[in-house]
């Protein structure tokens, strides 16, 4: 009974941890769900009001897309009110600049 000996991992019959977990590797799963944009890509939009429902409509975005981040990159010529978007700091600045608000 002494110094029994059992494989790593061995753990009395039940299923192994190893196995019990599921394999998802190294990507993670909210990464797939977010989404950036260049401030240069909002001129390219008709609407000033620019929420996830007006991204989905106007096919940037699939409906598997949950969140939304507006990167300071290009300049912003239109004025925009973007509510429910995640915004960079920069990118806060030029917008508020041309008149924009953001919520």
């Amino acid at each position: 009974r002494a110094g029994g000996y059992h494989k790593v991992g061995f753990e009395g019959g039940q299923m192994p941890i190893q196995r019990r977990l599921p394999k998802r590797g190294f990507c993670t799963i909210n990464g797939l769900m977010t989404v950036e944009f260049k401030l240069s890509d909002l001129n390219d939009l008709s609407e000033q009001q620019i929420t996830l429902a007006s991204l989905k409509k106007n096919r940037l975005i699939t409906n598997k897309i949950k969140r939304v981040k507006i990167l300071d990159d290009g300049s912003c010529n239109k004025v925009f009110n973007l509510s429910g978007i995640l915004v960079s700091s920069g990118a806060k600045k030029a917008i508020e600049a041309n008149g924009g608000t953001i919520t």
